[in-house]
């Protein structure tokens, strides 16, 4: 219950500038999650973190953590809880509408240090996530929606002991096994048609850029990341195209290769 309560709060406070005055607001059914880019340099280094993000319509929680098995090789798993609330003018009453959303995933991958503090990764992975949707106060109208997502990240950074930055870019296929709409159509029609869609066409392609950076000490750092997706082809999600992040990074058990060098 904190969490949820922590999370409407959020969600009211980065939000408000997105949908106040809005009537008519429609739902999304994708949300971009944190990328997750640990700049790991060598065997037995973890990198974690923890940050609040926003989109267009949700706040969430994110946690992240790697650890690097070899010199070389990677395994990373993150976990996201959101939350949204949505208002709807009718009249002279006001309907409150919102969502909830759930996102787990596991992958692995490649680092390759360069010019000692340049890093270059590529992770891939995959993802199970939900997505609640209410369309009234009451949740009368709701819908649930279950995704797999499989995921290559590709990126290029800098890791300094005061100072990391990095650019990533995610390409996602995202496959909807799951959708379960209840008495939406009278309610929320843009929404129905939404769902019938999805029902259709059940999968889609993504690109999700993001430039990570980090500024603090060599084993924790502040964190602000700002992301964005776009759907690739003619086939698209309703879904929020933007994640803006800021967290604490932390770095462990790194004998770390720029520790002696000058920033």
């Amino acid at each position: 219950m904190l969490i949820e309560r922590t999370l409407l709060v959020l969600t009211r406070i980065f939000l408000f500038v997105f949908i106040a005055g809005i009537s008519g607001c429609m739902h999304t059914y994708y949300t971009p999650n944190m990328h997750q880019t640990p700049l790991l340099q060598q065997k037995g280094e973890a990198a974690f973190t923890a940050a609040l993000s926003t989109g267009e319509q949700v706040a969430a929680v994110e946690v992240a953590g790697a650890y690097a098995l070899s010199d070389h090789i990677g395994i990373m798993v993150n976990a996201s809880r959101g939350m949204g609330i949505l208002t709807e003018q009718i009249n002279d009453s006001v309907n409150e509408e919102g969502t909830r959303r759930y996102l787990v995933e596991l992958g692995a991958g490649y680092f390759k240090t360069f010019a000692g503090k340049g890093v270059f990764e590529v992770y891939g992975g995959s993802s199970l996530g939900s997505i609640y949707n209410y369309y009234d106060t009451q949740e009368l109208s709701y819908s649930t929606v279950k995704f797999n997502r499989f995921f290559i990240q590709p990126g290029i950074g800098r890791k300094g002991k005061n100072f990391d930055c990095a650019f990533s870019l995610r390409f996602a296929s995202v496959y909807y096994y799951s959708i379960n709409p209840h008495n939406v159509g009278p309610v929320a029609s843009l929404d129905a048609d939404a769902l019938q869609l999805l029902r259709k066409d059940r999968f889609y392609l993504l690109a999700e850029p993001a430039f990570t950076f980090r500024v603090g000490f060599k084993a924790i750092k502040f964190q602000v990341q700002t992301g964005y997706s776009i759907g690739v082809g003619a086939k698209r999600i309703h879904q929020d195209n933007i994640n803006f992040n800021t967290g604490i990074s932390v770095n462990l058990f790194s004998k770390s290769l720029v520790q002696d060098r000058p920033e």
